[in-house]
């Protein structure tokens, strides 16, 4: 086993499944975008909004480009890979798993959280998912994240063990 990557829109529960896959199978789980909070010390809304995406992109790429040797589940931010050539390096750095779900699921699940930069209504929120949408499907794997956060973990984690990834 090497990296796997979760991707997917916000609300898709990549950083709920991933922290709690990685408990399971007893491997490092890692927040790009916790790991840039920590780093920055502002939250992901104030980055954007005092020093721009790009800034923020760019901190992400280094986060991917300098990941240890040991194995261990990602949650990417949802645009890290749509930045630049980043579904690429993922992909050839590990299993790119597609955490996926409608944005009306989606969006009813953090419509609420006013610490999402990107996210203003749910027609801005939809033409996000909508433009995101061709490259999260080049993932190796794609998984629905309808249900409960528990029967998703289980069954995503029985998919890779299928799989031989795990």
């Amino acid at each position: 086993m090497n990296y796997i990557f979760l991707i997917g829109m916000m609300g898709a529960g990549k950083s709920t499944v991933g922290s709690a896959l990685a408990k399971e199978l007893t491997i490092p789980f890692i927040d790009t975008d916790e790991q840039i909070v920590h780093l920055e010390g502002a939250s992901v809304s104030e980055i954007f909004r005092l020093k721009g995406e790009a800034y923020f992109r760019g901190i992400e790429k280094k986060i991917i480009a300098n990941l240890s040797e040991k194995p261990c589940i990602v949650a990417c931010g949802g645009g890290l890979p749509c930045y630049g050539k980043q579904m690429e390096v993922l992909k050839e750095k590990g299993t790119v798993v597609y955490l996926e779900g409608t944005p009306e699921l989606l969006y009813k699940r953090i419509e609420k959280d006013l610490q999402r930069p990107l996210l203003t209504d749910f027609k801005t929120y939809q033409a996000l998912f909508e433009k995101r949408q061709t490259i999260y499907k080049q993932a190796h794997l794609r998984f629905s994240v309808d249900g409960q956060a528990s029967d998703r973990t289980e069954a995503l984690k029985m998919q890779l063990i299928a799989l031989g990834l795990v």
